[in-house]
């Protein structure tokens, strides 16, 4: 088993921003460096490295940045209080070998999590969880999978906002005569096939939240919601109970509590994405993005269309989505349907995250910041 580090999270810098700072250009932005990796201004940071994911909530921002190898950084930007905090350094990978590599981050409030594997001929994954409060990191869930990750448990695939943190566990199984007790397929499955998948609260408490005989990846968690999507196409929308309670049979799947589900062909309309904020349900499938409002939400309960073809649904906050085409980022009215760019950086790859408190743009090594009443100012042009 991999070593955990016992601390990961290390402040490298805190950033006054005072006007006429020494070493400053005239009129330009005052800014700090910290340590050989990050530049901090009031409204951006600029990282080495290319920022490969973004992840916005409570005032911070997480990024995941590309260093050029399978290993990246991930900084969180306390904007509030100007500083950076590292919640994996790139160096760190050495630990990871031979199978090592990185996988998905998440950020939920003041907690940051990210999934990574290690070992030989048994795969170790791991889902981590690090207190940007405290500095202090823990392994929540693990998976430990046979050739190489051919069968056996394996965990990934985090996502947060708030106080609610939850990753996925699935199991792959194995047909041979030396198969081990725990991973035979049953019958009509294939080598190698998921036979259980796992929605998995890791925050505020760790527990099964829905489970199913087939695959069932977390598209997005918003406003207390987890949206997931079953193998045969339908969208579900889960609410979490604040404590723990048995899982009730829907078809399908198991879940805690069920409040929608939105059912689509996988043959005709892949869907490719979701967000929301708990009130709003955001569906990217294709062509086109379904926009509904979800129960208990007080909004119309129905579902309105928009046309968006050729474009990925980036994250929403109340009536407003953001998404992206190509190099620019988009506004979009979710009750009239109309859009205006935002910003068109030149630099890739770009990635974006709405806030209460504003948008957030990644493009190349760059992450700035707008507050929202400029957003909205934007698209009421």
């Amino acid at each position: 088993m991999r070593r955990l580090k016992l601390l990961v999270v290390v402040v490298i810098g805190v950033v006054a921003v005072v006007s006429g700072a020494a070493g400053s250009t005239p009129g330009a932005a005052p800014s700090s460096r910290v340590g050989d990796s990050v530049v901090v201004q009031e409204s951006s940071i600029t990282v080495v490295g290319s920022i490969a994911d973004l992840h916005a909530d409570a005032g911070r921002a997480l990024v995941k940045v590309d260093r050029g190898e399978n290993c990246p950084d991930v900084l969180v930007w306390d904007r509030v209080k100007g500083k950076i905090v590292t919640v994996f350094d790139h160096r760190w990978c050495a630990e990871l070998a031979p199978l090592g590599s990185f996988g998905g981050v998440a950020l939920a409030g003041d907690k940051a999590a990210y999934a990574d594997t290690s070992g030989g001929h048994i795969l170790e994954s791991y889902i981590t969880v690090t207190s940007l409060a405290t500095g202090r990191s823990s392994h929540v869930a693990a998976g430990y999978a046979g050739g190489q990750g051919a069968w056996g448990n394996i965990v990934e695939n985090p996502k947060g906002d708030g106080g609610l943190l939850v990753y996925r566990l699935y199991k792959r199984c194995r047909k041979g005569p030396d198969v081990g007790p725990d991973v035979p397929c049953p019958p009509g499955y294939e080598d190698g096939s998921i036979v259980s998948d796992q929605i998995r609260l890791a925050l505020p408490t760790r527990r099964v939240i829905a489970s199913a005989a087939d695959e069932m990846p977390v598209l997005a968690v918003g406003g207390g919601r987890v949206v997931a999507l079953q193998a045969f196409g339908r969208v579900i929308v889960l609410a979490p109970k604040r404590t723990a309670t048995s899982l009730v049979q829907y078809e399908g799947f198991r879940a805690e509590r069920l409040i929608a589900s939105y059912k689509y062909n996988p043959e005709k309309e892949t869907v490719f994405a979701a967000a929301t904020d708990g009130r709003t349900l955001a569906i990217r499938r294709q062509g086109a993005i379904d926009v509904i409002a979800l129960p208990g939400s007080h909004g119309t309960p129905d579902t309105r269309t928009l046309s968006v073809a050729g474009q990925s649904l980036a994250d929403l906050d109340g009536n407003t989505a953001v998404f992206l085409r190509g190099h620019a980022a988009y506004l979009l009215n979710l009750k009239t349907g109309r859009s205006v760019i935002v910003a068109q950086p030149k630099a890739s790859p770009v990635s974006a995250q709405l806030e209460p408190d504003g948008l957030y743009i990644a493009a190349g090594n760059t992450l700035t910041f707008t507050p929202r009443d400029q957003v909205e100012q934007r698209l009421r042009r």
